[in-house]
């Protein structure tokens, strides 16, 4: 599984972030791709959540310290 953090600001913001898992064409073949997200909910003055911002990106790969 991949956790998921959801944070509270206040009343009227959320932040959720986490690494997701799904399929997806890479280079004429299917493999399993992970991403970084960060997404920033606001309610609204009609009280549903709107994504306000977004953020994705490929975690980056482990360093080796050559040690």
């Amino acid at each position: 599984t991949n956790p998921r953090i959801v944070q509270s600001l206040n009343d009227d913001t959320i932040v959720s972030s986490g690494i997701a898992a799904f399929l997806a064409d890479v280079g004429g073949r299917r493999q399993r791709v992970s991403v970084r997200y960060t997404h920033v909910f606001a309610k609204q003055a009609d009280g549903r959540w709107l994504i306000v911002a977004e953020h994705n990106s490929i975690p980056p790969q482990p360093v080796s310290t050559g040690l």
